[in-house]
């Protein structure tokens, strides 16, 4: 219940930190993980149940990952000025998206010619 709490309490920012806070700790499990192994990279990134049930160590090691996750320092300013940076990004690449569709329709004819119904 500590990471829905902090989550409410924190809001969007929580989970970027508990994502530093996650890659932090899992960091020796995912660097000794061949480049290979991506399905483990997953299971290990999504706390998937086959390495850490809900039991796994009585339940400290979640209790400490959000303990972690709130300790960590970030700037709610960076992650603003970060977002609207991305945020331009995409709005350029739908632009682009946009126009390239537009050309696409542009272009076609929309009439399918078989081989057999060629004009010689």
């Amino acid at each position: 219940m500590d990471y829905v709490e902090a989550f409410l309490e924190h809001g969007f920012v929580f989970l970027f930190k508990f994502s530093l806070a996650l890659i932090e700790t899992l960091k020796p499990k995912l660097l000794a993980l061949q480049s290979t192994q991506v399905n483990l990279v997953l299971e290990l990134l999504r706390l998937d149940q086959a390495h850490f049930p809900d039991d796994f160590e009585g339940g400290a090691f979640f209790t400490r990952l959000v303990a972690d996750a709130k300790a960590v320092d970030l700037d709610v300013a960076q992650i603003a000025a970060l977002r609207e940076e991305e945020g331009e990004k995409l709005r350029i690449k739908m632009e682009r998206a946009k126009a390239r569709e537009a050309e696409l329709a542009a272009e076609s004819d929309d009439e399918i010619v078989f081989s057999d119904e060629e004009d010689d």
